[in-house]
């Protein structure tokens, strides 16, 4: 394996970068970036690291939501305090049910880049470049709004600053961490430098936990070889697609002293296809004795299109697998150490059942607000919380 760099990644297959039309402004960009400071500090990510690590060892339990892609022109602290009025309150509920810690991690600060399945979209006849979330390119089906700009990196660090600004007086007297997937690797190399009170410890300071998502996480990807070389606890998505042989090599590969806390697993099945494909991923890891924590993620495999078109979800999918991920855990005698959901605290429609009994015809009436997938809304997001705890065993509490 050759030694590691934050350029490094661009010796590898590159996956879901865009091709940018203007290289010299792309150039100029990341070389302006390089010079800002970090938008998270080295410490608080080794904090984070120290609070993973009680995850893997069950003391604590992990509560990562929040935004499926952040909108670079909707900023609002008064949508971000609608948002942390739901998740501290879910976190607050599961640890008094628990009577453990709950750590918070937030989609927030930096989540404004998205992997797609389709390199274009066609509307009426006419094809144009996918959106692939506000740090490259725009939502407006129109050819200049999707023609990737490299302008946009230097409009989302400043974003992702003030956000996190804003989420820290917000969640003040609380730890509370950032996230996001670590998907446009010219941005998140710009934000890389090396920690002087830490030997050889580099981090990447756009955020304080990054993921590689199923669509990079390739052992010969660019998105695994940055990754690998960031001294900030990571993640990384799988579905059934992944084998037993292949997650142990990737868990090698990104964890190769083992640390406790470095590296969460984010299971992404689909409420039909858990049951059959994790058990024997659970055991391959096991078997291997690597130190991982185990997280449930009951969004990304349950995504239906209507026959209107609109992306949803429906909310007995989520639960299921949820429910499926507990026991599965429970009979192998690992654990489960968390959840991780795309929800929002604003009265949304984009996902349908629940206790509001959404239907598919509420879709589309004004509330469908989600720039690429759908969210939880805040009674939805509640009502998961709570069935989670009853899956546990454990009474649900007043206020709950």
């Amino acid at each position: 394996m050759m030694d590691w760099t934050p350029q490094s990644w661009r010796h590898q297959r590159i996956r879901q970068i865009p091709e940018y039309p203007n290289q010299e402004e792309l150039q100029g960009v990341v070389s302006r970036l390089k010079t800002y400071p970090p938008i998270v500090q080295p410490r608080e990510s080794q904090q984070l690291s120290r609070r993973l690590r009680e995850v893997c060892e069950g003391k604590a339990f992990l509560l990562h939501g929040g935004d499926c892609a952040e909108s670079l022109d909707r900023f609002s602290q008064s949508v971000l305090q609608a948002n942390m009025r739901v998740l501290l309150p879910m976190a607050t509920m599961l640890a008094c049910a628990m009577n453990k810690p709950v750590l918070k991690i937030g989609r927030y600060a930096g989540q404004c880049a998205k992997p797609r399945s389709q390199e274009s979209e066609i509307r009426n006849e006419i094809s144009l470049p996918s959106y692939r979330g506000d740090l490259i390119n725009g939502f407006e089906f129109d050819p200049l709004a999707r023609t990737p700009d490299p302008k946009r990196m230097e409009k989302g660090y400043f974003f992702s600053a003030a956000t996190w600004n804003i989420l820290k007086s917000l969640t003040h007297g609380t730890e509370f961490y950032t996230s996001h997937e670590a998907l446009l690797l010219p941005y998140e190399e710009a934000l890389t430098h090396q920690d002087s009170s830490t030997p050889n410890a580099w981090f990447d300071g756009s955020a304080h936990f990054l993921w590689v998502g199923e669509r990079t996480r390739q052992l010969d990807s660019a998105h695994i070889e940055f990754l690998r070389g960031i001294s900030n606890p990571i993640g990384m998505k799988f579905s059934s697609e992944i084998t037993g042989d292949e997650l142990c090599q990737l868990i090698e590969t990104l964890n190769p002293q083992n640390q406790k806390g470095r590296l969460t697993l984010i299971a992404r099945f689909g409420h039909d296809k858990i049951a059959e494909s994790l058990p024997s991923l659970i055991q391959a890891v096991k078997h291997s004795g690597y130190h991982v924590i185990w997280c449930c993620d009951p969004m990304h495999g349950n995504t239906q299109t209507t026959p209107r078109g609109y992306k949803t979800r429906f909310f007995q999918d989520i639960l299921s697998e949820v429910q499926q991920f507990f026991s599965i855990h429970q009979h192998a005698g690992t654990y489960a150490g968390g959840v991780h959901v795309e929800m929002t605290g604003s009265p949304v429609i984009e996902c349908l059942g629940g206790d509001q009994a959404i239907t598919e015809e509420e879709l589309g009436e004004g509330f469908y607000e989600t720039l690429c997938d759908p969210r939880l809304n805040a009674n939805q997001a509640r009502e998961l919380a709570r069935r989670l705890i009853l899956q546990t065993g454990h009474p649900i509490k007043p206020p709950w």
